[in-house]
């Protein structure tokens, strides 16, 4: 038996809006940290393997987290904000 049925039941489009909104969310979140990592990073001449080494991180941490393929714990975004001298949620918001 299919979990949602499509016949008569709004149910599952709602599911799969659901769905491409947070997908959509997360692509643009991910984005954001990416550019502002990589914006921080340079504008302290860090290299990328400086900053992870500083960070107590894997230097591929950073690099993956710069090409928008990696989700970071918090534990390592806490660790890149201290080293990077802002809070984590300078990482997250869009800047101006």
């Amino acid at each position: 038996m299919a979990l949602f049925s499509a016949s008569g039941d709004n149910t599952y489009l709602w599911v799969l809006g659901f769905i491409a909104m947070w997908e959509a969310e997360l692509d643009a979140s991910r984005q954001m940290l990416s550019r502002n990592i990589k914006e921080l990073r340079m504008d302290r001449g860090l290299a990328q393997e400086r900053l992870a080494l500083e960070a107590g991180v894997d230097r591929t941490v950073v690099s993956k987290i710069e090409r928008e393929v990696s989700n970071p714990s918090l534990e390592i975004l806490v660790k890149l904000a201290v080293v990077l001298k802002v809070p984590v949620s300078r990482l997250l918001c869009e800047q101006h």
